[in-house]
């Protein structure tokens, strides 16, 4: 019912654009696009929005009853949930079992595609700025979107290489949860998990919002050329292309170049976007497991009559537990601190 609604929503809204603009035949292509853009958007929040109300409820209702195996899993899907679905098109999630050769060649392809998507735009665009463009106002407005090209390149790099790393962190999560069995203990470590769910999401939405905003934003602005006798209309991309290479002043170069670069816009903004969520997710995460070693050490304090060896039992499981803590921090921090070098 609710995403029925949503959907004939987005559609109203492509006419109100479609007859704002006065689409033309020519620029159909483009317009069709950024149709089918909105129309996955919508049905994209719609859906997550329900997943994640049903997925709340169902680790809440199953954290008391379900075996230790089947809620830790539970735990760490909703945990890692939207990290994956960012990471896992551009090939950068890691897989817990050793993958088959299929699945070998599949992410290089990925991979391979993604790299294509991101080099393919920005190499004349790079030429253009050092050969064609004739004064500084040219040569400078590029720059800005050449940058953000090349810092999203070193972050789906430094993904690519830290992919052990976070294959090994994933796992102490794994280990945190199946640890701690204890109720209150466990919505300790839920409300993180919760936390964690919401930057990542949050952080989706501004990057990727913002950048495809300012990709579409840039697109719609046109400018009119004269050759000889006949006029054009052409619409503005954010880095420009060497007109030696390929003239995208012209139709249909010029739909194909927008919608090229709106695909790289959108690669480089979830390159970005799964470094930085799953960072805040694993820092997140490391302070849950601080705030129970609190609860574990409260609990000590407060039962002071129980046997010597009983406490010297809690005291050497609480100490264990924080060098478990100290060698996550120290993973975590040498991933974020290399990520971080590239921002």
């Amino acid at each position: 019912m609710l995403i029925g609604y949503a959907i004939h929503i987005s559609k109203k809204i492509s006419v109100h654009v479609n007859t704002l603009f006065n689409v033309r035949p020519i620029t159909k292509l483009f317009w069709r696009l950024a149709q089918a853009l909105l129309y996955i958007t919508v049905q994209w929040i719609v859906h997550l929005w329900q997943y994640t109300m049903c997925s709340r409820a169902v680790i809440m209702s199953n954290s008391k009853h379900a075996p230790k195996r089947e809620t830790s899993e539970k735990h760490i899907e909703y945990c890692l949930q939207f990290n994956r679905w960012f990471l896992k098109p551009i090939g950068a999630w890691p897989q817990k079992n050793v993958p088959s050769l299929v699945y070998k060649i599949i992410i290089l392809l990925q991979i391979f595609i993604c790299l294509s998507i991101i080099t393919v735009p920005t190499i004349p665009c790079l030429l253009y700025v050092l050969f064609e463009a004739k004064n500084s106002q040219q040569k400078l407005n590029p720059m800005l979107p050449l940058i953000n090209r090349f810092m999203s390149s070193m972050h789906y790099w430094v993904l690519l290489k830290r992919t052990d790393d976070i294959q090994k962190l994933i796992r102490h999560m794994e280990t945190d949860w199946n640890l701690v069995q204890r109720i209150g203990e466990r919505k300790v470590m839920l409300q993180h998990a919760k936390f964690g769910r919401f930057v990542t999401i949050i952080c989706g939405i501004m990057m990727q919002g913002s950048c495809l905003l300012f990709g579409l934003g840039q697109s719609m602005r046109t400018a009119t050329i004269t050759i000889g006798n006949e006029t054009f209309t052409t619409r503005s991309m954010t880095c420009p292309i060497y007109s030696k290479i390929i003239d995208t002043r012209f139709t249909p170069q010029n739909e194909i170049a927008v919608i090229l670069q709106q695909l790289v816009i959108l690669v480089i903004s979830t390159c970005t976007v799964g470094g930085c969520s799953l960072a805040a997710v694993f820092a997140i995460h490391a302070c849950g497991q601080l705030n129970v070693l609190y609860l574990w050490l409260q609990e000590l304090i407060e039962n002071q009559t129980e046997k010597n060896d009983k406490a010297e039992q809690k005291l050497a499981a609480i100490v264990e537990h924080h060098l478990r803590i100290l060698r996550y921090f120290k993973t975590d921090t040498r991933k974020k601190h290399l990520f971080s070098n590239t921002l």
